[in-house]
């Protein structure tokens, strides 16, 4: 199973919306005060993937220097009410990439 940390930035309830990931905040791994660049170190050594919401995150730190893969969501608004009317137009094409893998 994959492991992914939620940047702090996302709200906790979308991991309901990815049963198939164990996922963890950056809260809850007590990680909550450091800067991208530290918590990349951290988070290569017992995350596959690190999702947020920080798109300056590419930017300011070299990505292809850490172990773990960054996903940045690109979204206007962080609100669970706005991610769930999202995702459900999503699902469909998540369900088709899932399938092709």
């Amino acid at each position: 199973m994959r492991r992914v940390v939620f940047d702090e930035n996302l709200p906790r309830l979308l991991r309901r919306r990815l049963p198939e990931f164990e996922i963890r905040t950056v809260q809850e791994e007590g990680w909550g005060a450091y800067k991208n660049g530290e918590l990349l170190r951290r988070a290569e050594s017992s995350f596959d993937v690190l999702l947020t919401a920080d798109r300056r995150m590419q930017y300011q730190q070299q990505l292809t220097a850490f172990g773990i893969g960054v996903v940045v969501i690109v979204t206007p608004r962080l609100s669970c009410k706005y991610w769930n009317a999202q995702w459900n137009r999503c699902e469909t094409r998540w369900v088709a990439f899932r399938r092709v893998r």
